[in-house]
Parts: C-alpha cells; structure tokens; sequence
C-alpha cells in the first residue's frame, strides 16, 4: 500500500504538477482528497460545491473527511495512490489542520510532498487564473500560508512517519513534475 499526499496553497500549482506525474507513471492513481469530500456530501444531500462544504458543521465535515480518508485507504489497498489534499486550511477563526489525527492515521501516507512556489509568482499565478477569492491574496499571506503547510507537513510526518519532499514549482511545471516523479519512484 502506497500513499502519497500531495499540497500547496492555491495556485501554486500542485494539482497539475500531481496530475501531470501520475500521467508519467503506469500503477499510479490520483485523487482529490476534496472532490472525495464533495461527491460523499452530493450523495447525502447535503453540498453541491466547495463553498458549500465549508459552510457545514465541524461534524459533518468531520464525518466527510473520515469517510474520503477510508476511500483512500481502500484504493491504495489496489495499488499507489497520489492525493491531493490541504495541509493547512484557512477558515473564517484562522488555520485548521486538514488531516486531523483520525483521517491521517486512517490514510497512513508514505510521503508527504509540499508543492511551493514564490509568494510572487503564487499571487501572478492567481491573477491570470480562474480562482476564487481566497483569504490571503496578498504575497504575505501567501508566504505565511506556505510556512503552514511546511509545519503541518512535519507535524504529520512525525504522527505518521511520512516522510516529506519539497518539490519547487517556480521554473515551470515540468521540472516540478520530474521532481515529483523521482520522489514518486524513489
């Protein structure tokens, strides 16, 4: 069983960087920690989209991200997976963790991969792309994001054993994707 955990603070590019490595790879699949969230809620009734998943109680959250943690677990039982997921989560009262104890022990990754670029480059990216309003448009904000998802990663690394890769995503996505590639393949 194979898991590798994939972040990075929107528009830094990790879902295609994830997206075009696995591409490369012949055994591996991908997944979206979220989208697994999200289809869990469609079929309850009870979110259509993101925006809506974060309107919903800390126990129905809860309940989606024990639920998409044991889907992962269950498809990495068939081979190596690649999930894209947050580390760190920016709500209306500050930074959660993404992976609480229960949902990271339940997935039990391998790796842990945070996917960063400069806050600048970051910002520039989120102009020319189709993304939401997040809540640090600023590169300072972007910045302490990152240094977030740096510490979850090493927070969960040391609750799971995970080791953790950087993978830079500043000179383009396909250096990026071969850095994830070795990673993946090491």
């Amino acid at each position: 069983m194979s898991v590798t955990l994939i972040s990075g603070v929107p528009g830094v590019g990790a879902s295609t960087v994830a997206a075009e490595a696995v591409s490369n790879l012949d055994d591996y699949r991908l997944f979206n920690f979220g989208d697994v969230m999200l289809e869990a809620a469609a079929v309850l009734g009870i979110a259509e989209s993101r925006d809506e998943l974060s309107e919903l109680s800390s126990n129905e959250q809860g309940a989606l991200q024990r639920y998409a943690a044991g889907y992962v677990r269950d498809e990495a039982s068939e081979g190596p997976v690649v999930v894209t997921t947050s580390f760190a989560v920016r709500t209306a009262d500050g930074y959660v963790p993404g992976l609480p104890d229960p949902v990271l022990h339940e997935i039990s990754p391998d790796r842990l991969v945070v996917v960063e670029a400069e806050p600048e480059t970051v910002a520039e990216r989120r102009k020319d792309g189709d993304y939401r309003d997040y809540p640090e448009p600023t590169e300072s904000g972007i910045r302490f994001h990152q240094r977030m998802n740096r510490t979850a990663a090493f927070v969960y690394s040391s609750r799971s054993s995970a080791t953790v890769h950087h993978v830079p995503n500043e000179e383009g996505v396909e250096s990026a994707v071969q850095n994830l590639v070795s990673v993946l393949e090491g």
